[in-house]
């Protein structure tokens, strides 16, 4: 490919070093095979290598190993109940390893439909892992809206497993006529899942059915979801923690977008929440049995819509951050505070917030017996909080004149909570990454080597080591770099980061000083 280098808007007097790599026939080698399912299908194992004689599902369940990928042909598959509640019917024999996952994908994103073979009986989730680790599951359909009311399968379940992942995934559920744990997708003893770019809808049971219930899980991302129609949101519940929950739409849930919970003698820490939408959910609740706490919860660049804000029961909550949120109710936006009467503690930061509600504000420090509310902002931030915040309408775009699109959320130009917040960035969460839709915008940049995204060059930039190679999809950042690392930069990717076809475009400067050298390819700079 003939690599495109424009430089229209360097820095006066910086010294320019640039190394056009230029790269020729190149292409990955591997050990790792392919392998293909249908639902009729009969081959051996050795034999499904090819499109045209596809074995069937129970075959690469049990010969699988670390590094094959298995593609499922398009269809419906039917499946058997067999697993139990911790272990899913499609269960691997074996697991994969760190650069070499398991990994069984539908033929093309939805084109592959689960669905039970007797849905008058079927108790089981269909995939997931049990005791496994780097298990993926890409492109399904899930789909359990025909099942009992008496059973709760055809789900998701992660149970004790490490480095899993469910992507580009709809879960359909249905009403299971039980008042206990009910989720689209369930993880228990688990560390370093991610959930991302999935749907989850239709979990009911009248109490927590949820699109998502974890239960000891530690490291997870959950991003770029759109989870609606179920009771709950996010049920993180016993022992959560450093996990991480951004970029997600959760709206129109019966009861609430987001609940923190813990039991058992267990305590929650540091838990990540931001860049998300809730709306018209039953609100945000953080509980807490005797004993235990919740600490370190980080609520930033949230839009609340119709959601409530945080609020608490029983103690134990403290040590939180709220920064450059938008609390909008159509009757009150509500933030409980970020602590709790029993805690003993304060919150550590809490600023740079815009709440509005016709029907007033309701500010709690130390929710429970005895606290005292503020309707007025000027008290509130007579404590030390919210010296930067305000209380005004927000100003949506709102184009669709309903707020039913993620796009509606962006504020308009206007707005008093446009470029306002500590970053100099909008209140609220930045529409272009949220939700499915967004997955690819709020994973435009990654270091090759390493396992996280970033939505700015300058961020995996910052944090980039001498010789780390940063790849870029095909799109433009307007934003300004300072370059001053030897670190190269390869632009023109594709949202999954396998093929580079395009440029990628930095619509800012790029200055380049010190002893830094620069090895770009395929980048505009204008």
């Amino acid at each position: 490919m003939t690599n495109k280098i424009m430089l229209s808007d360097i820095s006066a007097g910086t010294v320019i070093c640039f190394c056009l790599l230029v790269l020729f026939g190149m292409c990955e080698t591997s050990l790792a095979a392919t392998y293909y399912v249908s639902p009729s299908g009969t081959a051996d194992w050795n034999e499904c290598v090819s499109e045209s004689t596809p074995c069937a599902v129970s075959t690469a369940m049990s010969r699988a190993v670390a590094g094959d990928t298995v593609i499922f042909k398009a269809g419906t598959y039917y499946i058997t109940a067999g697993g139990r509640w911790y272990q899913p019917d499609l269960q691997p024999a074996n697991s994969g390893t760190s650069g070499s996952p398991i990994t069984f994908k539908s033929a093309a994103k939805g084109a592959v439909i689960l669905r039970a073979a007797d849905p008058s009986i079927h108790s089981s989730p269909f995939i997931g892992a049990y005791n496994r680790e780097y298990i993926v599951w890409d492109g399904f359909i899930l789909d359990s809206s025909d099942i009992s009311p008496n059973y709760a399968g055809g789900r998701v379940i992660f149970h004790t497993t490490n480095y899993c992942a469910i992507t580009n995934s709809e879960v359909i559920g249905h009403t299971w006529n039980t008042e206990d744990n009910y989720s689209a997708i369930g993880a228990t003893h688990s560390e370093y899942l991610t959930v991302s770019n999935n749907r989850l809808h239709g979990f009911k049971n009248g109490f927590v059915a949820s699109g998502m219930i974890f239960f000891n899980v530690y490291h997870a991302i959950i991003e770029n979801n759109e989870i609606y129609d179920n009771e709950c949101g996010f049920f993180d519940k016993e022992e959560g923690t450093h996990n991480s929950y951004r970029y997600n739409y959760v709206h129109d849930n019966s009861n609430l977008g987001v609940w923190i919970h813990t039991q058992g003698g267990k305590n929650i820490d540091d838990i990540r929440i931001y860049q998300n939408i809730f709306a018209n959910n039953g609100g945000v609740n953080m509980s807490v049995d005797s004993g235990m706490t919740i600490t370190n919860i980080r609520w930033r660049n949230n839009t609340f819509y119709n959601s409530g804000g945080p609020r608490f029961a029983g103690n134990g909550v403290g040590n939180g951050v709220s920064e450059n949120n938008l609390l909008v109710n159509g009757d009150g936006a509500t933030l409980w505070g970020l602590t709790d009467s029993g805690s003993g503690n304060t919150p550590e930061y809490v600023d740079y917030n815009l709440y509005y509600g016709p029907g007033g504000i309701y500010l709690v420090l130390n929710y429970g017996e005895g606290s005292i509310y503020y309707t007025n902002l000027s008290d509130w931030q007579a404590l030390g909080y919210d010296g930067h915040s305000s209380l005004d309408e927000p100003i949506f775009v709102n184009s669709s004149g309903n707020m039913s699109l993620i796009s509606d959320y962006a504020l308009a130009s206007n707005s008093p909570g446009y470029n306002a917040g500590s970053d100099g960035n909008s209140l609220g969460a930045n529409i272009n990454f949220v939700g499915p839709e967004g997955y690819c915008s709020s994973h435009g940049v990654k270091i090759q080597v390493g396992p996280d995204y970033f939505t700015s060059i300058s961020s995996a930039y910052d944090i980039s080591e001498t010789g780390d190679t940063i790849l870029i999809q095909a799109m433009a950042f307007p934003e300004e770099l300072i370059l001053n690392k030897n670190i190269s930069l390869k632009g023109g990717y594709d949202c999954a980061f396998t093929t580079n076809a395009g440029y990628s475009t930095i619509a800012g400067k790029a200055t380049i000083g010190g002893a830094g050298t620069v090895n770009m390819a395929d980048m505009i700079i204008r």
